[in-house]
């Protein structure tokens, strides 16, 4: 992977990011391995990128909101 022309600026997005998807990360790591397999699953499983994206964009509001 090639290094970012802008480190910093790349390095700030990034914490921003991480922060957003605090709660969402903590709920996913109170489930049960099982559940985030088939979570990950269903994910991972759709054909194209659009509903891969869609599908994970949807997890993670559902993380957050704690409804998973």
């Amino acid at each position: 992977m090639a290094a970012s022309p802008n480190p910093s600026l790349c390095s700030r997005s990034q914490g921003r990011w991480s922060r957003s998807r605090a709660p969402a990360v903590a709920v996913w790591h109170s489930l049960t391995p099982g559940k985030q397999r088939g979570l990950a699953h269903l994910v991972g499983s759709a054909k194209r990128e659009k509903t891969r994206r869609k599908r994970a964009d949807k997890l993670m509001a559902d993380l957050r909101a704690r409804i998973v």
